[in-house]
This record gives structure tokens, sequence and C-alpha cells, in this order.
């Protein structure tokens, strides 16, 4: 059985690559948290506008939830359910939308949309927040 000729340490290891990662970036990381500290609104926006253009269905089933399409169908004495009549089209947004809820066709018109709104947001923000 052969043994390694350098051992395995896991603390050198992080060291070298906290090391490689500084070198390579400088002071980025710093740069990060310092833009953080100084500004910790702007900072939560972007954390959240960024998981809600990268993961929008983290927060789109919530909310449609929020209004009372749920997965096994409409909540009784919700918004949705007050908007459901008998003429509700197939297809419409209403269907499109409970389909979102539990996870048919729906849920890619209803996360793209999720994520379009979400970069139209950080343009508009990053424009005017100069």
């Amino acid at each position: 059985m052969a043994t390694p000729a350098v051992p395995l340490n896991f603390a050198n290891a992080s060291n070298i690559i906290i090391h490689v990662l500084h070198q390579e970036f400088g002071d980025f990381v710093g740069q990060i948290l310092s833009y953080a500290r100084d500004n910790p609104f702007k900072t939560i926006f972007h954390i959240v506008n960024g998981i809600l253009f990268f993961i929008p269905g983290l927060f789109i089933g919530p909310l449609l939830s929020l209004f009372g399409f749920g997965a096994m169908g409409i909540r009784a004495a919700s918004i949705a359910s007050v908007a459901q009549t008998a003429s509700t089209p197939a297809r419409g947004l209403f269907a499109i939308l409970q389909s979102a809820a539990m996870g048919g066709y729906g849920a890619a018109s209803v996360n793209t949309v999720g994520t379009v709104a979400a970069g139209a947001v950080g343009v508009i923000v990053a424009w005017f927040g100069r």
C-alpha cells in the first residue's frame, strides 16, 4: 500500500486556496464586504433580486399561495376563489397561475415572468441608483 508523498492537511489546503484567490482577485472580497457594510439595504436588495432571478420559484410559489393558488387547487375564502368564475377561460391567466401553483405547464411561464421582472428591476435600480 502506497502512502502519499505529502500528507493531506486540510488547514494547509485552505490556506493555499485563500492565498491563490487573494492573488487572483486582490482585495475583491474585502471590497464586497466593505460595500455590504456601507450599503446594507442595497446589499439585501441585490441578494433578494439575485435569488429571484436565478431561483424564481422560491418567491413565486409562496406568492401564488398567498393569493390562494395552492398545489391541491384553489383555497376556499381566498382572493383566487373570489376571482374564479364559471366562465373562467381555459389557458387564461387564471388557469396559468393555477397550473403554476400545481407545478404544471404554467410554472415555466410564471417563472419566466419572475426572472424577467427581477432583471428589469435590477437594471432600473442600477440605472437610477448611480
